[in-house]
């Protein structure tokens, strides 16, 4: 009787170590899911929260993410909020390490070609349990230096990232400049659009838009708040942490704008050195100029808050000026 006890115990613990247990990419491009079931909604919201500066980013080859650049610092005034931990210490921006352990999931599959920068992992002081252990689970930290980084020497990557079912998934394809399945039923580009530079191609000379459009006043609040879910002390700590030159944007349902730099009339912030321009204004610029802007400074384009992509009434673009400067270059 003793030894049937034992065994059911010892069958009961390896059930909940197999339920527990992620779904690891067996290949490339599958989707992994670690559980968020049980999870406080502040932890479910910072990793909601996250997810929004993470999620369908495009990782050309030979770049470099990093997390924490990407997230940025996980405070009041960046809109995350604080949960206790189990010595009832208030942490902002508790959960965000689930996301990163997740993305190494996915990422795993990829073998040598991901090579890691910087990695850090709870060990024994995991306490959590979306992962069976501390072993791999990821520990990302703003405030200390502990990021999760790596060079991605595979191919062009898309990383998705979403909440459903009572799990955080994760995605990550190899991306290419064709068409995506997603674009067929967005419809073409009508007007003209503010936008963000996703990736540049060198060899077909293809740049890649997401269009969005600035929302202000009333109109910021209500999407924030009907359609992101926040509520009005989030709205007011969002705000707090913006500085001149960021907005509320709002995606728009249209297709990826691929452009032809030497097709396109530019206006750039900086010169093809990287040194900024003399004013917001601007400088006239050319497909030559935007090349060696990207050949010297890639995050000069990458990183730049927002492009005006003036298009004709056929709905291709004509003129692309880069209103703003990338983060911290200009201070006022």
């Amino acid at each position: 009787m003793k030894k049937t006890r034992i065994l059911l115990a010892a069958l009961l613990l390896l059930s909940m170590l197999i339920t527990q247990a992620p779904a690891f990419a067996g290949s490339p491009g599958e989707t992994v899911s670690t559980p968020t079931t049980g999870l406080h909604e502040d932890r479910i919201f910072n990793i909601g929260h996250a997810i929004q500066k993470l999620n369908n980013l495009i990782l050309l080859k030979g770049q470099v993410f990093s997390f924490n650049d990407l997230v940025g610092p996980r405070n009041k005034a960046s809109g995350f909020r604080h949960i206790e931990d189990e010595r009832g210490k208030a942490i902002f921006g508790g959960g965000v390490s689930q996301i990163a352990a997740t993305m190494d999931i996915a990422l795993r599959a990829y073998g040598n070609d991901i090579n890691f920068l910087e990695r850090h992992t709870y060990g024994n002081e995991f306490q959590d349990n979306y992962l069976p252990s501390g072993k791999n689970a990821v520990r990302v930290e703003y405030s200390t230096g502990k990021n999760y980084a790596f060079t991605n020497n595979f191919n062009n990557i898309k990383i998705t990232l979403w909440l459903a079912d009572n799990q955080l998934n994760c995605a990550i394809k190899v991306w290419n400049m064709g068409p995506q399945p997603d674009d067929q039923s967005a419809p073409a580009l009508d007007r003209s659009v503010f936008g963000s530079l996703e990736s540049f191609d060198p060899a077909s000379g293809i740049a890649v838009f997401k269009p969005y459009e600035i929302l202000e006043g009333e109109t910021a609040r209500n999407y924030l708040m009907n359609e992101l879910g926040y509520d009005e002390e989030d709205v007011e700590i969002l705000y707090s942490g913006m500085d001149i030159y960021e907005h509320i944007i709002k995606p728009l349902n249209y297709a990826p704008i691929k452009v032809n730099v030497d097709q396109v009339n530019w206006i750039l912030q900086y010169q093809p050195s990287g040194e900024l321009g003399p004013s917001l204004e601007g400088i006239p610029s050319n497909g030559a100029d935007f090349r060696a802007l990207y050949k010297n400074n890639p995050d000069k384009l990458l990183t730049s808050y927002t492009y005006f992509i003036d298009v004709d009434y056929n709905g291709k673009p004509g003129l692309i000026k880069q209103e703003y400067p990338a983060h911290g270059d200009y201070h006022k």
